[in-house]
């Protein structure tokens, strides 16, 4: 009977399997409740329980899942990594980061769980030891584009503007379509003041995507400087045009309007 069992919950695990990967989630919740029900220590059904709870927001339920995976195998560290996650999303960050350590002390070539520690540790302002979770997962995996952006966005962070330029060409190798990127580095031109270049940057980011705020803004904020001021007023209306809620935009045009940049 045992053998019948088993078979049963293998074959109820891969229909919950295939649910989660067709996005039907609560088919597959109900699917592996029954299997659960059947056997409470089934750790594979109790962890993509938590992974589906995850995916839809509930994640003091999913954290409650992988907290019954790990009593039942606490070497795991694709457990840990999911908990950590799940904690990350609720800002409990340090407990995220006691995760991402307990995963990487079970696997130090674990580039995921360095790369969100790195994004915990910069969570909690710690900007130098993130740096060297973003170094380690590129070190692990060097196409990894969202590490090396992160870094850069990071190295803003501390002011430290022609390193973050390095670590957004970099991006660009890997993707040269990364629009946050081009922004990001247009924004650090302008803060440079170097106007020609900022304003490449944010043409490049239009060149993608034309509705993005975002660029219109800084766009209009490097005319500004640039004493172009008509230009800039035709930046900010299209910021507005594109998102009427967008703050900065609204804010720099009342500023200009009032004749504070003259």
């Amino acid at each position: 009977m045992m053998v019948f069992g088993d078979f049963k919950k293998r074959k109820l695990f891969k229909k919950a399997d295939d649910c989660e990967d067709q996005g039907n989630y609560q088919e597959a919740l109900e699917i592996l409740n029954e299997i659960i029900e059947m056997d409470p220590h089934y750790f594979k059904a109790l962890s993509l329980k938590g992974s589906i709870l995850k995916k839809l927001g509930k994640y003091e339920e999913s954290i409650v899942c992988y907290d019954k995976v790990l009593e039942l195998d606490s070497t795991l560290p694709e457990v840990w990594y999911n908990k950590g996650n799940a904690l990350s999303d609720l800002d409990r960050n340090d407990q995220a980061l006691s995760c991402y350590n307990k995963a990487l002390d079970l696997n130090p070539s674990f580039s995921r769980a360095w790369y969100n520690k790195g994004n915990a540790l910069r969570k909690l302002s710690k900007y130098n030891e993130a740096i060297d979770c973003f170094d380690k997962t590129v070190e692990l995996d060097d196409k990894f584009e969202n590490a090396l952006y992160n870094k850069a966005v990071t190295l803003m962070d501390l002011e430290k503007y022609e390193e973050a330029l390095k670590c957004y060409n970099r991006v660009l190798e890997l993707n040269p379509k990364n629009s946050s990127t081009w922004n990001n580095m247009g924004s650090i031109y302008g803060t440079l003041n170097k106007n020609k270049k900022a304003l490449d940057c944010f043409n490049k980011v239009l060149e993608l995507d034309p509705n993005k705020p975002r660029s219109w803004y800084g766009k209009g904020a490097v005319f500004i400087q640039l004493g172009e001021h008509e230009k800039a007023l035709n930046c900010l209306n299209k910021a507005l045009e594109v998102d009427p809620d967008f703050e900065p935009a609204r804010k720099l045009k009342e500023k200009l309007a009032q004749g504070e940049f003259s």
